[in-house]
């Protein structure tokens, strides 16, 4: 699929979820084909998800998604209806995107100033586009943090109700890991309440994960608090109020995450995750 088609594609499923009229099944259906095409070809071509992360219009697009459901939530609250499930599962499937996407960008932001110069001739790529792209980090940013704090609040009234605490649960992780991703590259942080909010939640959230989702939830939650705590502002303000420990996650998430990985036969983790924790145990 051409970027153009792409872009097209993010247009079109950010005008479905904002629409206020009934919205038809088939149409979230078809929104889903499409998202889960992008997704598989932003996973295995690095010039399409780089190509992709210079775009502005498209930054904008994931904000607006995202921003858009959390509007949704708010007003509906979760229902088990067809519509909030495929509406969720399409928000889900367009940070999954944005998850690639801010791949791209990270592998842009790792080469040397005349390679990105190279890489933006050769693909007619605005060199401002290329740098400007990390403001847009912050609104994203944000934006998913507010829906991973509802998400959360949503998991534990509905944890009893498999399908919707399974839904929940998938996209908490998502969120995760495009959080990781987004902090991985340094930027402003704009409210810091929120991270300390939003941590705080996942420090009381560990009781209300099924053992089955623990890893999924620790690796990307252990990464995104390494990213931010990068951020000296940030060490400050937790060094002043005390309000937030990187010593609370890493008890909480990290510890458990280690010893499901020493625990489980050779089929019980991927040789990713298995490199993944081992990074974290060095």
């Amino acid at each position: 699929m051409e970027i153009t088609q792409i872009k097209q594609s993010l247009d079109v499923t950010s005008k479905l979820l904002k629409s206020t009229e009934v919205t038809k099944e088939n149409q979230f259906e078809e929104a889903l084909r499409q998202t889960a095409i992008i997704l598989a070809q932003t996973a295995s071509t690095n010039i399409s998800r780089q190509l992709l992360s210079t775009s502005k219009d498209v930054w904008y697009c994931f904000e607006s998604i995202i921003d858009d459901h959390n509007e949704y939530l708010r007003k509906h609250g979760v229902e088990k209806t067809d519509e909030f499930i495929l509406r969720t599962r399409l928000v889900r499937g367009c940070v999954l995107l944005a998850r690639n996407v801010s791949v791209g960008y990270n592998e842009l932001m790792m080469l040397s100033t005349s390679e990105v110069r190279l890489f933006a001739n050769e693909n007619n790529v605005l060199l401002d586009d290329v740098n400007d792209v990390k403001s847009l980090y912050v609104m994203d940013d944000q934006v998913t943090l507010q829906l991973t704090s509802k998400y959360i609040e949503e998991f534990i009234t509905n944890q009893n109700n498999v399908e919707l605490s399974s839904i929940l649960m998938n996209a908490i992780v998502s969120n995760l890991q495009f959080l990781s991703n987004l902090t991985a590259v340094k930027f402003q942080i704009k409210n810091y309440g929120l991270i300390f909010e939003v941590l705080g939640q996942f420090n009381k959230f560990k009781t209300n994960i099924p053992t089955s989702q623990l890893f999924n939830v620790s690796l990307p939650l252990i990464r995104f608090t390494n990213n931010i705590y990068n951020d000296e502002e940030f060490v400050n303000l937790c060094l002043k109020t005390e309000t937030m420990k990187f010593s609370d996650i890493f008890t909480t998430y990290f510890v458990p995450m280690r010893d499901i990985a020493l625990t489980e036969d050779d089929n019980g983790l991927s040789e990713e995750q298995k490199d993944q924790v081992e990074v974290f145990n060095q």
